[in-house]
């Protein structure tokens, strides 16, 4: 009976940990970022560059990768004082890798 509860609470864990790995990000492919955004920076076109840039990553949802509203997750989840690798943490860092390729 012991150990019944014991594979009960682990399952539980299970769930938890499973849940909490869930990222509200999905990797945002920008393959066709350049058709959005047809102006590349330089010292003369900021505003006409911003006005592009923006909108484009506020409608895919990545503006807060840009402007700090969406911190990168903490590199580790810990469950029962075990620490895990955070697939958030990886998946939050890859996509913030492609929206410096910009």
């Amino acid at each position: 009976m012991e150990k019944a509860d014991h594979s009960s609470t682990y399952s539980e864990n299970s769930i938890i940990a499973t849940l909490t790995v869930f990222t509200p990000f999905p990797i945002s492919p920008l393959t066709h970022a350049y058709h959005f955004i047809s102006v590349e920076l330089n010292t003369q076109n900021y505003l006409l560059w911003r006005t592009q840039l923006v909108p484009f990553l506020r409608g895919k949802k990545l503006l807060g990768f840009v402007d700090g509203s969406l911190p990168c997750p903490s590199p580790t989840l810990t469950v029962d004082y075990r620490s895990d690798p955070n697939q958030a943490a990886s998946l939050w860092k890859e996509q913030d890798q492609l929206l410096l390729s910009l």
